[in-house]
């Protein structure tokens, strides 16, 4: 069984992606929950900027080893 997120519960969301959202002209889909569909939004940039995160670390500066 799986659980569908909250759409009342508050989510704190990066202001990097508050200014995304704000910039989107999202047209109104019939039977969608506007909130739910940005919860959405936000979970799938946050795993994407985790998986960025995760692929960049090897690039990354490292500290010298002595």
């Amino acid at each position: 069984m799986t659980q569908s997120p909250t759409p009342d519960r508050k989510v704190h969301m990066s202001k990097e992606f508050e200014r995304w959202w704000g910039s989107q002209e999202l047209a109104a889909v019939p039977g969608l929950d506007p909130a739910l569909v940005k919860r959405l939004c936000w979970e799938a940039w946050r795993v994407g900027r985790e998986q960025l995160y995760e692929a960049t670390a090897a690039l990354r500066l490292q500290p010298l080893r002595s």
